[in-house]
């Protein structure tokens, strides 16, 4: 979950809080129906989540929270969902209007595996940006712990109150999770975007033919920013910076240390922020520039806790002075 930093004193958030584990958040509640028969919707849990990640410049709070409920037997899917108000005001598409995030689980023990599903999981920035009059890309993260088929599609208005136009200059390459911004002039804003993440049995190709097994909610803010300078002047990781898709084990009691480096092309800029998406308890250094190398660096170190064995994602990009990012 992602809110404006400076919304309230709820959600702000430093490397003293993230180090904490104080929760942050206003007291909303995720709640509970059934998918498939009428039943009373049941609040489950509180939404006050643990910070991993802020921006001074962009101005967001981020984090997550886990929780367990045991669900009735009167039925085998549910929809779990969170809803208020609103979103920011300046958006280019339909300003200020309420959010809902929803997911969709199925309790029913898989024929292939003999265990309930799980669901897929993402992580990612909170604003994504793109350079007006350049095509641009961004991979969505996704990993799924069955080994499934995930697909990213467009969300529905009754899955995330957002309409079908609220990115117009996108388009969704569904089965590689890929947002691709067309690059048109007079694009310039920020908009938001609702997608929702579906896992299929492996091996699927026609996706009309078979029911999910899920279905997971992911929004995030897209700013496409006016052109200043070439498509090709943006920051750049250096080789000993953690790779895209870059796979590290990391066993309980034991570290991962990781140094986070970019530097510019353009030298009249500089790297104003290195953000982050982390795992729970991650802690990072404050930004810092190797005037001798020309390198602006963050220092990451993380000690995992025992429920957070299987995939975490950790995702990061560097953006320069004049907005654009890696």
């Amino acid at each position: 979950m992602a809110f404006r930093r400076s919304f309230s004193s709820s959600y702000n958030c430093d490397q003293s809080i993230i180090k904490s584990g104080a929760l942050r958040g206003s007291g909303g509640s995720w709640r509970a129906r059934c998918s498939n028969i009428y039943c009373s919707s049941t609040i489950i849990a509180n939404t006050g989540f643990q910070c991993t990640d802020y921006s001074v410049d962009e101005d967001w709070t981020k984090g997550e929270s886990n929780f367990t409920y045991t669900f009735s037997s009167e039925s085998t899917e549910w929809v779990v969902s969170y809803h208020g108000c609103c979103w920011i005001s300046s958006l280019a598409k339909y300003p200020a209007g309420n959010w809902l995030v929803s997911t969709t689980v199925n309790l029913t023990r898989r024929s292939d595996t003999g265990r309930i599903n799980a669901s897929p999981v993402s992580k990612g920035p909170a604003i994504i940006r793109f350079k007006e009059g350049c095509p641009q890309s961004f991979r969505i993260p996704v990993e799924d712990s069955d080994d499934d088929v995930v697909k990213c599609r467009w969300a529905t208005y009754s899955e995330s109150y957002r309409h079908a136009d609220s990115f117009p200059h996108g388009v969704i390459d569904e089965r590689a999770c890929l947002l691709h911004y067309n690059g048109r002039n007079g694009t310039a804003g920020t908009y938001a975007v609702a997608l929702t993440l579906e896992d299929f049995p492996e091996g699927t190709t026609n996706f009309n033919s078979i029911t999910p097994f899920s279905a997971v909610g992911l929004q995030f803010l897209v700013t496409v920013s006016a052109r200043n300078g070439y498509c090709t002047s943006v920051p750049l990781f250096t080789k000993t910076t953690p790779k895209d898709g870059e796979c590290t084990e990391v066993k309980i009691g034991f570290a991962y240390r990781a140094v986070i480096e970019a530097k510019v092309q353009d030298p009249s800029r500089h790297v104003t922020e290195i953000v982050t998406s982390s795992p729970v308890g991650m802690q990072l250094t404050s930004l810092q520039y190797d005037a001798l190398r020309g390198i602006f660096y963050r220092n990451v170190t993380w000690y995992p806790r025992r429920y957070q064995v299987g995939q975490q994602l950790f995702c990061f990009r560097a953006l320069d002075s004049v907005g654009y990012g890696t």
